[in-house]
């Protein structure tokens, strides 16, 4: 049988947004969001020679009563994927009937996040395989 020599590499998501606050089901105490969270995060993938950039992920863009936003966009350029990412969260206090809201905004936001970039590489010439 005749082993596929299938190479890639898988950049995983950066999070700009992970917030230990949002891993409970629900609170019965009010959450606060003292400091607020604004972040810009861009980065460029350049892909190795003979490789072909991935496709840009899903655009997603979220946004939270009191002017909470996570937005990712992404677009292929030549050789490079261009990941565009902003994130909003205020100052704020979240109720316990409002904190279901808030953290599926922030599931979300890790999920969007999270999604694996995978770049196949172009395949090694025989000579330098190592079976």
């Amino acid at each position: 049988s005749r082993r596929r020599h299938t190479r890639y590499i898988s950049v995983t998501g950066v999070q700009t947004c992970a917030l230990p606050i949002s891993r409970l089901d629900h609170r019965t105490t009010p959450a606060l969001m003292a400091m607020p969270l604004a972040a810009d995060v861009n980065f460029t993938l350049h892909v190795p020679e003979g490789a072909a950039p991935p496709a840009a992920p899903t655009p997603v863009e979220l946004t939270l009563t009191g002017g909470g936003l996570f937005s990712t966009r992404a677009r292929v350029q030549g050789d490079t994927l261009q990941i565009e990412r902003r994130v909003r969260l205020p100052r704020m206090r979240v109720a316990p009937e409002q904190y279901p809201m808030f953290a599926r905004f922030c599931r979300s936001a890790d999920q969007a996040e999270a999604r694996d970039i995978r770049v196949n590489l172009p395949r090694m010439p025989a000579s330098h395989r190592r079976d």
